[in-house]
């Protein structure tokens, strides 16, 4: 892990504590922020495929640098953060309103509509999830980002160092079953000793761990794949060592949706696992 990956996950580190101090610093900058950059790093990709399909020009990172994102695309992406406004100010109807405008706009592109159309779900809910989870479970989100980091840091070391045969070869050439097995076990460690249970007794305690840190890499292997649909390697260079914002949050997108899906069911997964 090289010195550059090392300061952007220290500065990412220090983004999520300054945050669980501050609301408003929560809001403009892990909400309106990150969700404006992931959105803008969404339609540049799509926007840069719709250009391969027209002009047949060579592929790779250098021509997503110099990709800009279309008007229609700008409007959403506005529209999008006043959606997020509305709603942490529970200005619930407007957000709807506007929503269903924004996905409307769609219907003008000539490319992909319904691949923009479950890409802005997709990664709305994660945001819309992570407000109300900081208001009423914070201790949730606390658990989702340390599900990701251990997951990531775990398929990391066991990757590099066990190499061994690839899961997914076309779509994500690193990604070794020893990485992914790694990845679970750190998080499975780690979270252990946060965890007051009796691991005997509480038979939901491990395959729930297990399901977090797959749920996590599946969503590495999501935006993976989207990215090689789009033909390129990282979804921005906003992040040194680590590529766009998409490729640093990939996990958590994934995790928040389906722990935002579970608990409207009303499981309560700190309840369960018994941590912080």
């Amino acid at each position: 892990m090289n010195i550059t990956r090392i300061i952007s996950s220290f500065f990412l580190l220090l983004l999520i504590f300054i945050s669980s101090k501050s609301k408003l610093f929560f809001n403009i900058v892990l909400i309106n922020f990150l969700s404006f950059l992931c959105f803008w790093e969404f339609f540049r990709l799509l926007n840069f495929k719709t250009l391969q399909n027209i002009n047949k020009f060579r592929v790779n990172n250098f021509f997503l640098t110099r990709s800009k994102i279309t008007l229609t695309d700008f409007i959403q992406l506005i529209l999008l953060q006043m959606v997020l406004v509305f709603y942490t100010f529970d200005k619930l109807f407007f957000s709807t309103l506007i929503f269903v405008i924004v996905l409307f706009l769609n219907t003008f592109k000539s490319n992909y509509k319904i691949l923009s159309f479950v890409g802005i779900v997709y990664l709305i809910i994660p945001f819309i999830s992570a407000f109300n989870f900081y208001d009423s479970q914070r201790s949730l989100l606390i658990l989702v980002f340390l599900v990701a980091i251990t997951t990531d840091i775990g398929g990391y070391l066991f990757g590099r160092s066990l190499n061994g045969p690839k899961i997914f070869p076309i779509t994500s050439p690193n990604k070794t079953w020893a990485g992914f097995l790694g990845g679970i076990f750190l998080t499975t460690l780690v979270l252990s000793f946060f965890s007051d249970i009796n691991l005997l007794s509480n038979y939901l305690w491990l395959p729930i761990i297990v399901l977090l840190s797959v749920i996590c890499q599946l969503g590495d292997y999501i935006e993976s794949f989207f990215k090689r649909f789009c033909n390129v390697k990282d979804s921005s260079n906003l992040i040194p060592g680590h590529g766009g914002v998409l490729d640093r949050i990939d996990g958590i997108i994934l995790l928040l949706i389906v722990i935002f899906i579970l608990n409207l069911t009303n499981f309560n997964f700190l309840e369960n696992l018994k941590i912080f």
